[in-house]
Parts: C-alpha cells; structure tokens; sequence
C-alpha cells in the first residue's frame, strides 16, 4: 500500500468518525430513555392512541400476552406500563401473532 492509499484511507476513515458522531449526537439529543416510564401505566386507549391503533387490538394483545400488563390492572381496566408502550412494535406484534410466536 503507498503512502498515498494509506492517507486516502485515513482521511476516509476520519469522515466516517466525524459522521457517526454526528449521528449519534443526533441520536443522543432525539432520544428518550423509556426505563424513566417503568413506573407510569397507561390505559388501553392511551396505548392505542399512542401507536394509532384500534383499543380492541391492544386489549386483544395483552390478553394473548403480547404485551405485558402493569401490576396495578384489574379486571375492569387494563394498564399496561409506559415504558412498556412507548417501545411497542405493532408490526412485529402483529406478525407474532399471525404465527403464534410468543
């Protein structure tokens, strides 16, 4: 390798890191620890509304035990915790369960 390739290399190499870091600034500056939420539950419909799905659909999931439900739930209302809905993936949901994959 001559000395030219490897200084092509390093500089290539230098713009990679200069852009990864701009992307995890970016990143880091956009983002939201959801473990903060661990202790806040959410309704059905507050979930639903979050991701823009039907409340059926959520009741539905947390009954097949797709997604987990807060402690405080009852019979009556079913919570489910925040840090648990902000991460949910209605599309990978909705593929585990067409396949039955829990």
């Amino acid at each position: 390798m001559s000395t030219a390739e490897v200084i092509s290399e390093i500089l290539q190499i230098s713009s990679e890191k200069e852009q990864l870091k701009m992307e995890n600034d970016h990143l880091k500056a956009n983002s939201v620890n959801a473990q903060k939420f661990y202790n806040s539950a959410l309704t059905t419909e507050a979930v639903a509304s979050l991701h823009s799905v039907s409340t059926a659909l959520v009741r539905r999931y947390v009954k097949l035990g797709y997604i987990e439900q807060h402690p405080n739930s009852t019979d009556a209302k079913i919570l489910v915790r925040a840090s648990t809905a902000l991460l949910l993936d209605f599309k990978n949901l909705r593929y585990n369960s067409k396949h039955n994959i829990n």
